[in-house]
This record gives C-alpha cells, sequence and structure tokens, in this order.
C-alpha cells in the first residue's frame, strides 16, 4: 500500500494537521487524550495506514497507537516528536508499523525454528543395530537441555507411563527398559531380546505401537516435532 501525498488529498492531511495542533496545545491527560483519540479514529478512517494481512497485525498496531501517543508532540521514546514539515502523519506511522510488524515476523520465524521438524531416525529393527540415540538426538536437535531432560524422563518416568506399556504377561519388558538399554547401554535390539528372553520382533513391534508414541507426545509437550521413521 502506497501512502504517499496526493493534491487530491490535502482535505484529509489539513483535518489531521489541525487534530495534531490542538493535540499538542494540551498537555498530557485528558484534553489531550480526546483530540488523540479523534486523530486515531480519522487516521484509521483515512485508508492510508498500511494493512497486511498476518496473525500478529493487530499487537503491531497497537503498538503503533501507543508510539503515536507517546512520540506526537514530545519525543517520549523516538529520537524527535513528529514533525509535520518532514512528512504526513501516516507516513510516520506506518515507517513505524512496517519496523513492528518485521520484529513480528522475524519473532515468528525463531520460534518456528525452534519448533522445528527434526527427522530422527529412531528405528528399532534389526537393520540399524549400529545406530546412536543419544548421539542422533544431540546431532539433530543441537539442544543441550533438551537432551538431559529426555534422559531424566526415562530414567525416573515420572508418571510411570513407559513402564505401563509392555509385553503382554511380561511387565518387566517395557518401554523404559527399552529405552534405557538402548540410551545407555547401546544394546541392538537382537541383544536386548537375547537377554531378557524374548523375540527381536515383539521388542521392535513394543517400540512401534507404544514406545514411538510416547517419545513423540514428550517432545511435542516441550515444542518440538518429530517425524520419527520405522512403521
Amino acid at each position: 500500500m502506497k501512502d504517499d501525498y496526493h493534491p487530491s488529498e490535502g482535505g484529509d492531511h489539513q483535518r489531521l494537521l489541525e487534530l495534531i495542533s490542538q493535540a499538542c496545545q494540551h498537555p498530557r491527560g485528558t484534553q489531550r487524550n480526546r483530540y488523540l483519540n479523534r486523530l486515531i479514529r480519522d487516521i484509521a478512517k483515512s485508508g492510508k495506514l498500511w494493512k497486511e494481512n498476518t496473525p500478529y497485525y493487530a499487537d503491531a498496531l497497537q503498538k503503533t497507537w501507543e508510539f503515536l501517543s507517546k512520540n506526537l508532540c514530545e519525543a517520549t521514546t523516538a529520537k524527535q516528536p513528529y514533525d509535520p514539515t518532514r512528512s504526513q502523519i501516516t507516513t510516520w506511522l506506518n515507517s513505524y508499523l512496517k519496523k513492528r510488524l518485521l520484529d513480528y515476523r522475524l519473532e515468528e520465524q525463531a520460534e518456528n525454528q525452534r519448533q522445528q521438524s527434526c527427522e530422527l531416525p529412531l528405528s528399532f529393527d534389526d537393520r540399524d543395530n549400529n545406530y546412536d540415540l543419544v548421539e542422533t538426538l544431540e546431532a539433530k536437535l543441537d539442544l543441550t537441555s533438551y537432551l538431559e531432560e529426555f534422559l531424566e524422563w526415562i530414567e525416573k518416568d515420572p508418571t510411570g507411563e513407559l513402564k505401563s506399556k509392555h509385553l503382554p504377561k511380561r511387565p518387566d519388558v517395557n518401554c523404559q527398559i527399552l529405552l534405557q538399554r538402548r540410551c545407555w547401554s547401546g544394546q541392538s535390539i537382537e541383544q536386548i531380546a537375547a537377554d531378557i528372553g524374548c523375540k527381536p520382533s515383539a521388542l521392535y513391534n513394543l517400540y512401534k505401537r507404544e514406545g514411538r508414541p510416547l517419545l513423540q507426545k514428550f517432545a511435542g509437550d516441550r515444542g518440538y516435532q518429530l517425524t520419527i521413521p520405522g512403521a
């Protein structure tokens, strides 16, 4: 949207200038606020304020109105107050509004990067016996605090959900044991199966059916989306 001045719009511009002049004749308080409110309404109706369809536009616009109130007559948060000899009021405000929109856009991008979608090949079949879950988490997420929390969750199982997911009639063969042996001991599925006396396919099915959804839930609750192959 362009906000250049056009002669045909001189009437609107002059009316805004009059409201600015009247507002600045009063000290901060009720009288000035009355003119500021009228000024804000007229600017909003002018159709010259920058608009875009983004979820944070309303927040950026609210900050723009606050900027106007604080810096129209005296410079409170800006280097200097509004100068009508240098630009239209809408040009001045659009410059600030676009900067705030950029701030929100950068924040959104940073948040999207934080909530990254990580391809973690958490495959527990016997074709992946050399796979190291901890090293992959470090390489893919590169977040020490997340890894520490992940390992603590496996060790303590605070809600008991890992222990509750086990092989039929084998409560000792559960998701906690499976993940502990894979993470700390680096054992393959075949090694774990031999140690505890069950078929490798049974362990893989336990992970696929119960363990993987728990891992995805754990990550999702902390703002990460893990796409875990191995279905």
